[in-house]
């Protein structure tokens, strides 16, 4: 590879294919011999790594478009030295498994301003052509929504989260897998937010769901798919913070336990749609609050074969 640079000295434009495994080498050898680049490719899988990036970055400084394939593993460091040095750029895009993590996207949102493209991982936003900076476009985007099980970094969720201040609408779709990291940095960067959906399986746990509830005090709407284990403490957390909910759904294998059932049936007098694992109150548009409601009924049926836990049993039974 480096015989051909050396031989093309003129270069302007350069891609390597996916899967070549340049490595760090590879790319000392881009930054050392193609200082004159405008854009630049480094497909999947060349594995070029924080060093390979870093190298890129600081002699490569006149790039306008860059893409990082899947699996190069850039890191923070990578990602900041991107940021830092090549200031002209207009398109970047960023595949999985960069590993951009929090430091690398707090430096791209701080510096990358003007970006009309970009790409992180199942995140694209484009304005080529329409005149309006990728600054510009953001700061008014009020309302947000991943794919589901594209298992977001938590360097690409804090990217997007930074990028849209404004946000006050938010999903999370399926299968990610954000954990607690990720619902701690929603509760910080956007508190906002009226709407929440977390889908099944991201896996926030207790503690997510504590920080959630603790700086998104504004929710109206709260969706917390099945399997994020928030448990009583995060049950309980959020009844006891979210005082403007009129929405609530908790999906199955929770575990709210009795003391989170407690919580809910306590603090949540006026929601006017609820959904516990297989019990489901509408009230939306009615006029009636879950408390009005509630209140007089008097007779009860579960679905079969839900595998109805203590906590949403309880529930309905206060309720």
């Amino acid at each position: 590879m480096t015989l051909m640079l050396l031989w093309c000295p003129a270069l302007t434009s350069l891609t390597i294919g996916n899967g070549n495994k340049i490595g760090v080498s590879g790319a000392t050898a881009i930054a050392q011999y193609c200082q004159r680049l405008t854009s630049l490719t480094i497909g999947a899988g060349n594995k070029i790594g924080s060093d390979g990036a870093k190298a890129i970055a600081e002699r490569c400084q006149d790039l306008t478009s860059l893409t990082i394939g899947h699996g190069n593993k850039i890191g923070g460091v990578g990602a900041t030295a991107i940021a830092e040095h090549c200031r002209c750029l207009t398109s970047l895009t960023i595949g999985a498994d960069n590993s951009i993590d929090s430091d690398g996207a707090a430096a791209i949102a701080e510096h990358c301003e003007w970006l009309n493209y970009f790409s992180v991982e199942s995140w694209t936003f484009d304005r080529s052509g329409q005149g309006a900076t990728r600054h510009e476009e953001y700061m008014s985007i009020t309302a947000l929504k991943s794919h589901s099980n594209v298992r977001i970094s938590i360097g690409g969720l804090t990217l997007m989260l930074l990028w849209c201040p404004a946000l006050t609408s938010l999903t999370i779709g399926n299968g990610n897998k954000i954990g607690v990291s990720g619902a701690t940095a929603i509760a910080q960067y956007c508190q906002r937010l009226t709407s929440l959906t977390i889908g099944a399986g991201n896996k926030i746990g207790s503690d997510g769901a504590k920080a959630i509830a603790e700086r998104c005090q504004d929710l109206t709407s709260l969706t917390i798919g099945h399997g994020n284990k928030i448990g009583g403490v995060g049950a309980t957390a959020i009844a006891e913070h979210c005082r403007c909910l009129t929405s609530l759904t908790i999906g199955a294998d929770n575990s709210i336990d009795s003391d989170g059932a407690a919580a809910i049936a306590e603090h949540c007098e006026w929601l006017n749609y609820f959904s516990v694992e297989s019990w489901t109150f509408d009230r939306s548009g009615q006029g009636a609050t879950r408390h009005e409601e509630y209140m007089s009924i008097t007779a009860l049926k579960s679905h079969s074969n839900v595998r109805i836990s203590i906590g949403g049993l309880t529930l309905m039974l206060l309720w």
